[in-house]
């Protein structure tokens, strides 16, 4: 009968314990040069891997995560949440503008390969644990708390879509197009029905407020502008005609336009303008077919 092996458990042990004691008596830089090291390590031990090593990695890992939340309790959960939400706010507090275009690159790419490779019912499942967690997060939001969540999202789509080429506009829209197509194509007629109402229904609200007689109705129209509503026909909106002129520079004004905004009652005096030179003058002259395109296009 062979010999039994002895066991190292009590060495790892002893060497658990031993590192465990180092880390306590770690000084600040000495913490951070050791996590430093291990995320060097990590690295080059991850780019030696093949990808079905890769693939393994994570998949253990999603595994484990997933095994460790189901144990989890619901204060424990929202504890581990909110430690994360604050650990990502802290980084990206301190990421650079590069390093923040990078990352949501870097992101934007990592989440389309997984969606690539998700079959319909996982997209679907996905889909829909998304609208889930959103409806839920919106349910405990508070009223102020939900008119900050749209504004900030309204300034966000706003910034993205004034830095967006022609192009990438172009791209968007047909994307989004083709999206809500594909959503109602989907849909049963119940389904159709309560949307068309629910549409309606907003409509209606949005009529009903823009009747009152308070200013309180443009509060923030801008980020929720409704291309329905007539806001030049509302009681507090005089749009005239510009007949007032300036007696200085015969500018054209408003009737309730304060004075001096012209020419600062003829203290300002701008030279004439020349007569446009050829063949730019015959453009403007409204006179030809090519004039009359040019002024049209």
């Amino acid at each position: 009968m062979p010999r039994k092996r002895k066991s190292n458990l009590s060495q790892s042990s002893n060497k658990a314990r031993s590192m465990k004691v180092a880390r306590l008596n770690e000084t600040f830089p000495q913490a951070e040069l050791r996590r430093l090291e291990q995320a060097e390590r990590e690295v080059a031990h991850r780019a030696a891997q093949t990808p079905e090593q890769s693939q393994d990695r994570r998949r253990q890992h999603a595994e484990y995560l997933a095994s460790r939340r189901a144990a989890e309790t619901p204060e424990q959960s929202q504890n581990r949440l909110r430690q994360h939400a604050e650990y990502l706010a802290s980084q990206r507090a301190a990421e650079t503008p590069e390093q923040s275009q990078a990352r949501r690159q870097q992101n934007a790419e990592y989440l389309a390969s997984q969606r690539a490779d998700e079959t319909p019912e996982q997209s679907q499942n996905r889909l829909r644990q998304h609208a889930e967690y959103l409806a839920s997060q919106r349910a405990a939001e508070t009223p102020e708390q939900s008119q900050a969540r749209r504004q900030h999202h309204a300034e966000y789509l706003a910034s993205q879509r004034a830095a967006e080429t022609p192009e990438q506009s172009h791209a968007r829209l047909l994307q989004q197009a083709t999206y809500i197509a594909s959503q109602r194509a989907t849909e049963t007629v119940e389904e159709a029905e309560s949307r068309r109402r629910a549409v309606a229904e907003r409509a209606q609200q949005r009529r009903l407020i823009f009747r009152r007689n308070t200013w309180g109705v443009f509060d923030k129209a801008a980020f929720e502008y409704d291309e329905t509503l007539d806001y030049g026909s509302h009681n507090l909106i005089k749009i005239e005609p510009m007949n007032k002129e300036c007696r200085f520079c015969g500018a054209l004004k408003w009737k309730e336009e304060a004075a001096g905004m012209c020419c600062s009652g003829g203290k300002v005096a701008l030279a004439s303008i020349d007569e446009p030179v050829e063949p730019l003058k015959e453009l403007f002259s409204h006179e030809t077919d090519e004039s009359r395109r040019f002024l049209k296009t």
